[in-house]
Formats: structure tokens, sequence, C-alpha cells
């Protein structure tokens, strides 16, 4: 699909005070980049939402291998118009979209999602799943299938489902996930790990 520039968009989120801005960037900064790769180093090493063991080998090149999304906090000045260079860009959030298959079925997009650890529960999520169905259909495709949305991801699930996903399959077992902390059992290390269905969501940009 093309990668043609695509418009911000703006959010405020839940707290009615804090204001982000979710934007493509088409040629990520070397700080973008070591923003994202940190974030998502984060992420997969908690286990919990990503089937990746690890990042060492490949430093997480597959997340910009395609359309970047980053989600941004917005500063006094940006209200008023002024610009600020991207090297000073604090990336909350972020995201790619990328074809989910190749050829005849490439206009089914896929996705990915990742939030830094100190800006979970804020609504960030659910501001880049919104921002999400607004640039994928810019971009050219015409539906997103999320193959892996692991059922214990509970935040996830709940951003799909109240965003109007549709649940078109379940994957038993598909994930074999790292316990929760508070879950692990000590004798084994805190590398005790648990099974998880993932569910497939489905939404079509057509209708």
């Amino acid at each position: 699909m093309s990668a043609s520039p695509v418009l911000s968009i703006d959010a405020t989120l839940p707290s009615g005070d804090t204001s982000i801005r979710i934007k493509h960037i088409p040629s990520p900064t070397p700080s973008h980049i070591s923003q994202i790769r940190s974030i998502l180093a984060h992420v997969i090493e908690e286990g919990r939402t990503y089937p990746h063991e690890n990042i060492t080998g490949d430093q997480g090149d597959w997340f910009f291998v395609n359309d970047v999304f980053i989600a941004v906090p917005q500063r006094p000045q940006e209200e008023l118009g002024t610009q600020r260079s991207q090297e000073e860009d604090e990336v909350w959030g972020a995201f790619y979209i990328k074809p989910n298959f190749p050829g005849r079925s490439s206009h089914i997009c896929n996705a990915g999602f990742i939030t830094h650890p100190e800006h979970r529960n804020t609504g960030i999520g659910t501001a880049m799943g919104q921002a999400f169905l607004t640039f994928a259909p810019q971009l050219g495709y015409r539906a997103s299938l999320f193959n892996l949305v692991f059922e214990s991801n509970i935040a996830s699930v709940r951003i799909w489902r109240n965003l109007g996903f549709k649940e078109v399959g379940r994957v038993p077992k598909a994930g074999r996930l790292r316990k929760r902390q508070t879950d692990e059992n000590d004798g084994q290390g805190g590398r005790e790990h648990e099974w998880a269905d993932a569910i497939m969501f489905y939404y079509d940009f057509t209708t």
C-alpha cells in the first residue's frame, strides 16, 4: 500500500488536561527509533502481549518496515501553532500498519501497538486505535485483521470491542505467555509460563 503522507490527529485524553498528537512518520529519526525500540523491548520482555521472545537479534527492525505512527504530548507552543523539531518528540506510544497478506489479499492490513509503561491506563491506547481507523483507509486498505490478540490482554480486547471490531476467530493456546509477576512461582525463577487463547479481530473500512 502507498506510504503517502497522512495528516496527524490531535486527541485529548480522558483526564481532560493532556493532549496528544498522533502522527505518521514516513522517515523515523534516530530519536524516534531509539525510543520506540526501548518501549518495544520492555513490552516484549514482559512476555504478555507480543509473541516475540526478544528483540536482540533484529533490534525490532520489523516495527519500522512499513508505515509507523507515534503518539506524542502536545506542548503549549504547539497548541498556539508553533512546530517543534521531530528530534524533540517524546514518544508515549507507537504503532505500525502493514499488509497482513501478499498480493491479492494485500488490501487487508495488520497493525501492532505499544504504549510507554509510564503512560498506560491514560487512554492513549484507545486514541491510537481510533486514529488507526482513520489512517488505515487513507493508506488504501479496505479492511483490517488482527491475528493474535491474546485474550489475557484485557485492555487491548476491550479497546477493539469498544471500537466495533468483529471477533471472527479464536486460536486455542496461541500464546505461551509469561505469568504476571504476582502470579509467578518463585521456585521457577520468575520464568513460569501459561497458555492463552488469541482472538482474531476484523474491521471492514468499506462499510
